[in-house]
């Protein structure tokens, strides 16, 4: 290999490298990010949701629903600060045991995280709306990793 080769491929690998690492860091700190959230849960996922968010907010009955045959409400709203991780980690256990629908994140009027559920969505299907049309689309059957929901998160709490 003659030294300009060897010196283009030394460079390539210090930066990629470089790169590497830097967006690892930058993940990590998105990571442990603390964000607001208001989340619209079923009744027969608040405690999975809870216990998988080891959250520790408010849970309030929505009031804007019908209720069941014992006049309990059919969806609670989690509010509270959770970190970015945990909120894509949950996201990705709850929805691919989800019997049915999938859930629409996006940033509400008060800058916090929006979470509803959406029965009209294929299983297990997550779509994080950016505003401005943009929408990324996380499907279970693809296996998404928390990374890159936390990539797709970012932009809506800044």
């Amino acid at each position: 290999m003659s030294i300009i080769k060897r010196r283009k491929f030394l460079v390539g690998l210090v930066l990629s490298l470089f790169f590497h690492r830097f967006s690892n860091q930058s993940v990590s700190a998105q990571e442990s990010q603390s964000v607001n959230i208001q989340w619209r849960v079923p009744a027969e996922q608040v405690n999975t949701v809870r216990e998988e968010l080891n959250f520790e907010g408010q849970v309030i009955p929505d009031k804007s629903t019908i209720t069941d045959d014992r006049g309990l409400p059919l969806i609670y709203i989690l509010i509270g600060a959770v970190a970015l991780g945990q909120i894509a980690t949950t996201l990705l256990e709850i929805y691919k045991d989800t019997k049915y629908g999938g859930v629409i994140v996006r940033k509400n009027k008060k800058g916090e995280l929006l979470i509803e559920n959406n029965a009209n969505l294929e299983r297990g299907t997550i779509i994080i709306d950016q505003g401005n049309e943009v929408k990324i689309i996380f499907k279970e059957k693809n296996d998404p990793k928390a990374t890159e929901l936390i990539q797709a998160l970012t932009p809506l709490i800044k």
